[in-house]
């Protein structure tokens, strides 16, 4: 099976998150020699794939050749494969797949389409002559909206991200919120990564896609050491990357806006990345819209509306920013007196999200600003029943006492 199969070769692969694995291990499963050490192939001759078609079991095998060379943006197709994608028109992720950059209008929606695929200059073909040309073409044209794809890029030069950044940020008509979009994949990594950290320290980029294969803050720039005893030579990640805060220990960097890509996707030419950026202004903000329905009498359809946001599948990355953002909102209530707003708001992230402590103390700090001095230590002992001995804990703690008048 697939899955048996993408688990035999996983010792072999080095990645850092699960991202990375899903981007390198097709690479390590065209290995001859692999595939018979980890038992999935008897041979290093040859492999019979056994598959499905019309409800019937066919098998190919497939010969090994000695020429394991991959394109260096990841679009390309090797010669003699047969892409598994509909005859048409290709999506602009895929157009000029030779390329290390691509660049296209999109007149109806006032959309300037950027592809990144590489962080190293094609020859002549720079990157702070193909970004300067970016710049040039928003300041002289209608742009409304800037996307910039960098789902395929594995990295390259840190030193050339320079005229990327600078470029977005003197834009003052597209680094606006809402008008500069980013779309990652698991194929980002390394110097886009770096790249990645840049656009969120300084711009106003809202994420699209996948999340990235590599850690916000990592080892880079391999060098190669040949082993004393087998001669075997082996590459090693030996330069620290530090240019995000050095508490920060998230594994990948994860999209605001998930738009999965899926077999079906491919084959028909259709990119849910750019449907979800082309959509993105025909919603109203989340907690605008919550805000409004919480102050309707029944407060079902404001719970409703909440948890249908929260378990929509291009959600799914921002949970943890959802229960902060009601939280903080609840909080602004408060300062503004606006006090049975407030305990609505944290009411319903309470049972957003049950599992956190934090929930539990700030519906509680509500309950008391209330009055409801009895609700409030209940709600206080919950998320101590949370926290256990967290710093959450210790708060609620210190409520209770307060409250006791102890």
């Amino acid at each position: 099976k697939v899955a048996d199969a993408l688990e035999a070769i996983r010792p072999l692969v080095p990645y850092e998150n699960e991202q990375g694995f899903k981007a390198n291990s097709m690479y390590f499963l065209s290995v001859a020699e692999f595939l018979k050490t980890e038992g999935i192939a008897g041979s290093t001759e040859e492999i019979p794939i056994t598959y499905l078609k019309n409800d019937k079991a066919e098998t190919t095998v497939f010969k090994a050749k000695g020429d394991n060379t991959f394109s260096r943006t990841g679009l390309e197709t090797n010669p003699g494969w047969v892409e598994a994608r509909k005859p048409g028109s290709r999506p602009l992720w895929q157009k000029e797949p030779s390329s290390f950059r691509y660049m296209e209008y999109l007149p109806d929606s006032k959309t300037l389409y950027v592809r990144h695929s590489v962080t190293l200059n094609d020859g002549d073909k720079t990157i702070v002559s193909f970004f300067d040309s970016m710049v040039d073409f928003i300041d002289k044209n209608d742009v409304d909206r800037l996307v910039l794809d960098i789902r395929m890029n594995g990295g390259g030069n840190n030193y050339l991200n320079k005229a990327i950044i600078t470029g977005i940020i003197k834009s003052r008509k597209i680094n606006r919120q809402g008008k500069f979009f980013c779309i990652l994949g698991r194929r980002t990594f390394s110097a886009a990564q770096n790249l990645v950290n840049e656009l969120e320290k300084y711009t106003q980029v809202i994420f699209v896609g996948e999340p990235a294969s590599e850690n916000v803050n990592f080892f880079g720039d391999t060098k190669t050491e040949t082993l004393p005893n087998s001669k075997l030579q082996v590459n090693l990640s030996w330069l620290w990357w530090q240019n995000s805060d050095p508490r920060d220990k998230r594994k990948a960097t994860s999209p605001s806006i998930a738009a999965m890509m899926n077999f079906d996707d491919y084959y028909n030419n259709t990119d849910p990345a750019m449907k979800a950026i082309l959509d993105y202004d025909k919603q109203k903000p989340f907690l605008i819209s919550l805000i409004e329905l919480t102050k309707n009498p029944d407060k079902r359809e404001a719970l409703k509306f909440a948890m249908v946001y929260r378990d929509d599948p291009k959600n799914q990355f921002i949970q943890d920013r959802i229960e902060d953002e009601i939280n903080e909102a609840g909080y602004e209530r408060m300062q503004k007196s606006e006090l049975t707003l407030a305990n609505t708001l944290l009411e319903i992230n309470m049972k957003l999200f049950p599992e956190s402590a934090n929930v539990y103390d700030s519906y509680a700090e509500s309950l008391t600003y209330l009055s409801r001095k009895e609700e409030a230590i209940k709600y206080y002992e919950m998320a101590i029943a949370k926290d256990k001995e967290g710093v959450t804990a210790g708060n609620a703690r210190k409520m209770i006492e307060k409250l006791k008048g102890n």
